[in-house]
């Protein structure tokens, strides 16, 4: 059986350092304006709320709150996450969107909604 995903946004893959709680690190595989997908070197809890600090590759800075909605053994001490924005201020918002817009029309591995 297939697996089909059905997103309400469009979704870029980057490779982003992302600095969350604590001073942990960790690399953005893809962001939307809703959420992203980070590699990390331990499994978290669905329901953790997490402190984001990242640059995105436009080196714009953005800070948000987010809240691990999945986290899965992607191998040896490799860890895939899943996290949803839930706070953000507004000027962060508008950079992720231009970021995700201006790669979306570069075509440069934007995933449009429903895909």
């Amino acid at each position: 059986m297939t697996h089909v995903e059905r997103r309400e946004t469009s979704r870029v893959d980057v490779e982003i350092a992302v600095n969350y709680s604590y001073a942990e690190k960790a690399l953005a595989k893809n962001i939307s304006i809703k959420g992203l997908k980070i590699i990390t070197s331990r499994m978290m809890a669905k329901g953790t709320v997490l402190f984001l600090a990242l640059t995105l590759p436009d080196k714009e800075l953005v800070k948000v709150i987010g809240e691990v909605r999945w986290s899965r053994n992607s191998g040896p001490n490799e860890f895939e996450t899943g996290i949803e924005f839930f706070f953000m201020d507004n000027l962060y918002r508008e950079k992720i969107n231009h970021f995700i817009e201006h790669a979306c029309n570069e075509h440069a591995g934007c995933r449009e909604k429903n895909q």
